[in-house]
């Protein structure tokens, strides 16, 4: 999957997860940087990723991921 696809599938994603329709994202924002961000959402997030995409996130990978890039480049290594 290329990382358009990816990036696309995640703005939905954060869509539903901050329940905000008009959600932007990209490559260099930081995966929590938005106003209603919690650990409920990072949670959500992740769980909706892995099923989505079809991965599975080992907590240590988890907790370096910093950016909506990180996480683009984390989904595409787990599908190679």
């Amino acid at each position: 999957m290329e990382r358009n696809e990816i990036l696309t599938g995640l703005t939905n994603i954060y869509k539903e997860v901050l329940n905000n329709s008009n959600v932007v994202i990209e490559e260099s924002m930081l995966i929590g940087d938005f106003d209603s961000w919690d650990s409920i959402a990072q949670m959500l997030l992740i769980a909706n990723v892995e099923e989505k995409f079809g991965v599975k996130f080992k907590l240590k990978e988890v907790n370096s991921l910093k950016t909506i890039g990180d996480i683009i480049s984390l989904i595409v290594e787990k599908q190679k």
